[in-house]
């Protein structure tokens, strides 16, 4: 760690995962420890290791998300929201 006038700055960096398209915005843990990140090619799902298990694919980007309860989850992308069932 590295003391700057902002404060500490962690140096021991590991990259968890890679998306496919652009910068994830909102990140959730879901049911079986999946992790869920909205991405310029949509949602994305990862394994609690990192590893890409799904693209799901939302035209014009997904800025915002909400996992529900029964495993689905609502999405709100730049021109419309979007309803995705179990």
């Amino acid at each position: 760690m590295i003391d700057t006038p902002e404060g500490p700055l962690v140096t021991d960096r590991i990259i968890f995962c890679v998306v496919t398209n652009g910068i994830p915005d909102g990140i959730k843990v879901g049911g079986h420890d999946r992790i869920w990140t909205a991405t310029g090619a949509g949602l994305e799902v990862f394994s609690n290791n990192g590893l890409s298990l799904a693209v799901i694919p939302i035209k014009g980007e997904v800025n915002i998300f909400a996992l529900t309860v029964d495993g689905g989850a609502y999405l709100m992308g730049q021109t419309r929201n979007f309803g995705l069932d179990s």
